[in-house]
């Protein structure tokens, strides 16, 4: 056996293994012995069959397990001798079969890690954009939980549509006289004022009253997704199918305690908590996203095609799909793949990075580390609640142990590089 390596870049490798005419005979008379023993052909008892005869019948389906056979006893076998250590399955590129008394080459594609050396994620400058958590903020968020738990009430027919309603419209459009089916809704509730639809659909329903219908035209902007309908007139018929007001519950502590909290002090104490917290995870993501700018812009390296492919895979399942059949179509829609690929290149040298620091750093977790994490994730120190809570601290060691140690690890990383960075916050 013969082996040349060709380096492609700096994550492939091209190797290329000629074998001799003797290797390749070889292996066709162990094939042909084998079949010999086990072929059934009428006229002959089992395994008395000629061989000549085995040949002349089983010829090409035999090259085609001789040719697996021999790229499987050969193929590992050179890049061990090569000291190439795949990341994925090879890709074979030839596709000539074997012949009986002559030479065979087969050539393969090998992914392999590139050599990595991340430098400067010492002494970074990072800056983030603190979350205001202002009272007009906790006001907001004290509205929303309000409006959330609303109530409707049905007006009156002789009542005209203003700006706080709640209607109920239905509407077909066009565009120059030209059906546009995917712009049609019926009985979409919206809340005149909130900025939900067009500007001049909306101010359109204004002084509408139900079961009226009227012609409203609006114009898309100019960053209207499709370029093809950018800045085009619509024309839309709108009837208007119900008008009801939003009923408000008042802020008080009844209204904290349907809400399961003992008063509304409580219940301000306790948005404004969840907000601090919004605003620590806001500040992380935004140290996160800038440490991992900086470090990837820094250290320039390639991606292993079967590391982007395997990220790929990962993003579609992380969307949402009506079945198992859909998800698994989605991962060969080319053009799906096409679009994800440079956001999963990103996340694998994101990925890459924070592994050499890990390394680097020999940063480790451990089953404490997890075991705290369990418990902040169930909200409660289980270790503490008996024999129950200890079977079920097991039972979700068993199943997020791996996975939760993954991600502590990726945690601990960027905390270490945060931590020996200068931090600013920008006004």
């Amino acid at each position: 056996m013969k082996a040349t390596v060709e380096q492609i870049n700096s994550v492939q490798r091209r190797v290329r293994v000629e074998l001799s005419s003797d290797d390749v005979t070889t292996a066709f008379n162990t094939a042909y012995s084998k079949l010999q023993r086990k072929a059934s052909i009428r006229g002959f008892r089992p395994g008395k069959a000629p061989l000549t005869l085995i040949r002349k019948l089983y010829g090409q389906s035999v090259a085609v397990d001789v040719a697996d056979d021999l790229v499987r006893r050969n193929l590992f076998a050179a890049l061990a001798d090569q000291q190439i250590n795949p990341i994925a399955a090879p890709v074979l590129e030839s596709s000539d079969l074997p012949e009986t008394g002559k030479d065979y080459a087969f050539t393969a594609l090998i992914d392999v890690m590139p050599e990595l050396k991340i430098s400067s994620y010492k002494g970074l400058s990072l800056s983030y954009r603190p979350f205001d958590i202002s009272q007009e903020v906790l006001g907001r968020e004290l509205t929303r939980l309000q409006r959330s738990h609303a109530k409707s009430r049905d007006l009156g027919a002789d009542v005209s549509a203003a700006k706080g309603h709640l209607v109920a419209i239905s509407h077909t459009a066009t565009r120059n006289g030209v059906a546009l089916p995917e712009f049609d809704v019926k009985d979409l509730e919206v809340e005149i004022g909130r900025q939900d639809l067009w500007h001049e659909l909306e101010d359109g329903l204004l002084g509408m009253k139900v079961g009226e219908t009227k012609n409203i035209t609006a114009t898309l902007p100019a960053d209207y997704p499709d370029e093809e309908l950018r800045g085009s007139q619509i024309d839309y018929i709108v009837t208007l199918g119900s008008l009801k007001e939003l009923v408000l519950p008042t802020l008080d502590d009844e209204f904290a305690k349907d809400l399961g909290t003992e008063s509304l002090e409580k219940l301000t104490e306790n948005i404004k908590m969840s907000l601090a917290r919004h605003a620590e995870q806001e500040k992380r993501r935004q140290l996160e996203a800038g440490l991992l700018d900086q470090l990837v812009e820094q250290n320039s390296f390639e991606v292993p095609p079967s590391i982007v492919d395997q990220v790929i895979d990962g993003m579609i399942d992380e969307m949402n799909w009506k079945n198992d059949k859909d998800r698994a179509e989605a991962k060969h829609n080319k053009e799906l793949r096409t679009s994800l690929l440079d956001s999963a290149k990103r996340r694998a040298r994101n990925t890459m990075v924070l592994h050499e620091i890990i390394r680097a750093e020999n940063l480790q977790v451990t089953d404490a580390d997890v075991d705290a994490q369990i418990r902040q994730m169930l909200g409660k120190n289980v270790s503490e609640g008996g024999a129950d809570d200890a079977k079920l601290m097991e039972s979700l060691r068993q199943h997020f142990s791996a996975n939760l140690k993954e991600t502590l690890m990726f945690t601990k990383a960027v905390d270490f590089v945060i931590n020996n960075s200068e931090v600013r916050e920008l006004t």
